[in-house]
């Protein structure tokens, strides 16, 4: 899971990990979060980091499409 995912620190994190991992992208504006999952072909959904019923959302969405959460990137704030 990686948060943030459309700010350059996120993204180039999603970029060096997609050869080898699943990844469940989260940011908050949802048109730059699909262009960078389309890129990435990762699945995604749109989530302030600050509103913690998103978040939990976020995580429980990530856990249904992959199946279990290995590592979170936290790159809010």
């Amino acid at each position: 899971l990686i948060v943030a995912a459309t700010s350059d620190i996120a993204l180039a994190t999603a970029r060096l990990l997609q050869s080898h991992h699943k990844l469940f992208l989260t940011a908050r504006d949802e048109e730059k979060l699909k262009k960078v999952a389309l890129s990435l072909n990762a699945p995604y959904q749109a989530a302030d980091a600050t509103n913690f019923e998103a978040i939990e959302s976020v995580f429980a969405e990530a856990e249904k499409t992959l199946g279990s959460l290995d590592g979170v990137v936290n790159c809010a704030g």
